[in-house]
């Protein structure tokens, strides 16, 4: 797992350097939903805005959507209320209407919290539509 994590954050910084975050549009679909979701998770730990910016989808205000979702989790982690953040876990991604849906569980020193990620197919890659705190987390398997 850690090395999925570590060739999606250099995939992250190579597509953040060619072309200021954003995929061009003739790019092939080589991206596996899987791959994206494991990517965005790692770029909202590392606090990397450019890495996210480059998943997120292309629609009206991303980059407000990536403010937005990176600036509550930025809070968690540095407030230190519940501790430091001890893992990251990513589970299998499940089919929804539209694209794909995935948790991760962000286990901190003393409490947990699970982020649902929604990806849609957009332009023949997979892209990050939607991210944000679940109000429960799904009991594990």
């Amino acid at each position: 797992m850690r090395r999925a994590l570590f060739l999606m954050l250099l995939l992250a910084f190579v597509l953040a350097g060619c072309g200021g975050g954003q995929a061009s549009p003739t790019a092939p679909a080589t991206d596996t939903p899987e791959a994206v979701h494991e990517g965005w998770v790692a770029a909202m730990r590392a606090n990397n805005r450019d890495a996210l910016l480059a998943l997120a989808a292309d629609q009206q205000f991303n980059v407000e959507f990536v403010d937005g979702s990176l600036r509550p989790l930025r809070s968690l982690v540095n407030a230190g209320k519940y501790g430091p953040l001890v893992k990251v876990e990513t589970g299998s991604l499940t089919d929804d209407s539209v694209g794909k849906t995935g948790v991760s569980v962000w286990t901190f020193e003393r409490n947990f919290t699970c982020y649902r990620t929604i990806l849609e197919a957009q332009g023949g890659a997979w892209k990050v539509t939607n991210w944000g705190v679940m109000a429960h987390c799904p009991e594990k398997k």
